[in-house]
């Protein structure tokens, strides 16, 4: 395991009342589609046919506006934020969330008159928010070039053939791309939608898959990778009704909000440090990700309190750790931390992340 789980503020919790109930658990999800999948392994076919589409748009070297809407667009936004940009990575922007005419003006500003991709992801249902991004955007693509030419840069991904976006992407032949419309949103960091953004930033999607696939079938979970999770169980019996997710590194942000949305009895909050320090208060559970390793570095002058060395990223990291550890040593949490993010490395920390909200979301529910 990749994942780095400091248990430190959770060790006084008892989990062995869980630990019978986890295998039941594990048991259960090894069920599910999403995880038989990815553990089975995703065919040689789709993995091609899913670089084979971003190859065709890395091509055209355009923009990209991915439409999408509901649980789904929580996954997308999280993906494409951490991933890492490198000077040649495409422009992304994830719309289709909102009927705010602002966000639309602020999106089209964006784009400017310049060329795009429109790039549609829908799950099972897809709403007047979704519909109404799709179809504003693709009239501007056919008013600029009519409809013919217009197809040739509109793609769509979905779970489900009976949508609006499919109805109309099959009848302009646009490409489509089905993914599994058994595995639930929320849980989809193994499909198709996700793999292709990794793959339209030039990330692997094999390593990708080794890493998610690797972290499932892990042995770790026979002993006490769990423990995240059966700690967060606990603290729900105990009467904490709230799991603050925390971060200080700005491309969390996306995956605190997607994190936000799984049912296993605690309310998920996100917690932008340091700005939402006031809210990570009262009876909660607390769990902080972070970036050992950051893409990003700054060497800053010397100023008062900050590190010989001039690290930012260092200094990110002390001043985390410092509130975590010991400003808010009373309320119970693990840290959960990522060496650095790479393809292999962003699979693992889905994955990790699926599984233990779905044990967690067994043990709710049991």
């Amino acid at each position: 395991m990749n994942i780095r789980i400091d248990k430190t503020k959770i060790k006084d919790i008892q989990l062995d009342d869980y630990r019978a109930k986890c295998n039941e658990a594990l048991d259960e999800l090894w069920t599910e589609e999403w995880v038989r999948r990815s553990v089975t392994g995703i065919d040689k076919e789709t993995i091609e046919k899913v670089q084979a589409i971003a190859d065709k748009i890395i091509k055209r070297q355009k923009k990209i506006v991915v439409v999408t809407d509901g649980e789904i667009s929580r996954l997308i936004k999280a993906v494409v934020e951490l991933i890492p940009k490198e000077e040649d990575s495409p422009e992304v922007y994830v719309f289709g969330d909102t009927v705010s005419p602002g966000d639309y003006a602020q999106l089209l500003n964006q784009i400017d008159d310049d060329e795009f991709i429109l790039l549609g992801i829908t799950g099972k249902l897809d709403g007047i928010s979704l519909r109404g991004a799709y179809a504003t955007l693709k009239q501007l693509l056919v008013s600029k070039y009519g409809i013919e030419r217009a197809a040739d840069d509109i793609y769509v991904i979905a779970s489900h053939k009976d949508t609006y976006i499919v109805s109309d992407a099959t009848q302009n032949d646009c490409p489509i791309l089905f993914y599994s419309e058994d595995i639930g949103e929320l849980y989809a960091a193994g499909t198709e939608p996700v793999l292709l953004l990794l793959a339209l930033f030039g990330m692997e999607i094999g390593k990708y898959l080794e890493g998610f696939r690797e972290m499932l079938s892990s042995p770790m979970w026979d002993l006490d990778a769990a423990d995240y999770s059966l700690a967060r169980a606990a603290a729900y019996k105990k009467g904490i009704e709230q799991e603050n997710i925390l971060y200080w590194q700005s491309q969390f942000r996306a995956f605190a909000e997607w994190m936000e949305e799984f049912n296993y009895g605690l309310k998920g909050k996100s917690i932008a440090l340091p700005k939402d320090q006031k809210k990570n208060t009262g009876n909660v559970f607390a769990t902080y990700f972070s970036i050992e390793r950051d893409a990003e570095d700054i060497m800053m002058p010397y100023f008062e309190g900050s590190r010989g060395d001039g690290s930012l990223t260092l200094l990110l990291d002390e001043c985390g750790d410092e509130y975590f550890f010991r400003n808010t040593d009373k309320i119970p949490g693990v840290k959960i931390s990522v060496e650095w993010v790479d393809a292999y490395n962003l699979g693992q920390l889905f994955a990790f992340v699926q599984l233990s909200n779905g044990i967690t979301e067994f043990l709710y529910n049991n």
